[in-house]
């Protein structure tokens, strides 16, 4: 008998810690946040897919609409060439990853900000530049870009570069300035290795163009 009433104290000490426990147990009852640390929205989601937004390409992805298309199904065609399939599950498929790309390799910023602006982490974003980026070396780097590979075709590209800009036996040139400015409000990220505030200015010559400006 006596050892009954012990295994019934047993339980009921038992259920009593456990009923405790749950109600000391944080998950069931949080309290309101205090700080917000990351959001689900962006700029991404409100213009993909539209063609009205077209400047909007044009000034974060450095291409038109239809240019942007044009890439991803050239993307798409070769994806499962290099990459595996995306699985059903996939949270960002092929344009994201593409848009994704393009923005980090025509902006200054880090993946952290490239990702961002898709509504994907660091580690997203460095893995569908590389994937990306992989397909494109493979399949069409050599079909796109080519140098000269005689001695004829580098005359040829001197020629050219010296009717346009005058000075012979030159392939190309390169060259920058820093154009001092007044200082933002907002300013950090604007000062050059001179100590002041400045646009940095990049001219690139090539035969065909007389002049191409990039910052």
């Amino acid at each position: 008998m006596a050892e009954d009433i012990d295994e019934e104290c047993v339980v009921v000490a038992a259920a009593l810690a456990a009923a405790v426990a749950a109600t000391h147990d944080g998950r069931h009852s949080r309290e309101s946040s205090t700080a917000v640390w990351s959001t689900r929205t962006c700029p991404w989601d409100s213009v993909r897919g539209d063609v009205l937004f077209c400047g909007w390409y044009r000034r974060y992805l450095r291409c038109t609409f239809a240019n942007f298309k044009t890439i991803v199904g050239r993307i798409e065609a070769k994806w499962t060439d290099i990459n595996l399939p995306l699985g059903s599950n996939a949270v960002f498929d092929i344009e994201t990853r593409v848009g994704v790309t393009l923005f980090y390799l025509t902006h200054e910023g880090s993946y952290q900000v490239a990702g961002s602006f898709f509504g994907a982490s660091k580690a997203q974003a460095i893995a569908h530049v590389d994937q990306v980026v992989a397909i494109l070396n493979s399949c069409y780097l050599e079909s796109t870009v080519r140098l000269p590979q005689t001695l004829h075709e580098w005359h040829v590209v001197s020629m050219g570069f010296e009717r346009v800009c005058g000075v012979p036996n030159v392939v190309g040139a390169i060259d920058g300035s820093l154009f001092p400015v007044h200082r933002f409000a907002d300013y950090e990220g604007w000062y050059c290795r001179k100590g002041f505030p400045a646009f940095n200015m990049q001219v690139k010559k090539i035969p065909c163009v007389k002049g191409i400006s990039g910052n």
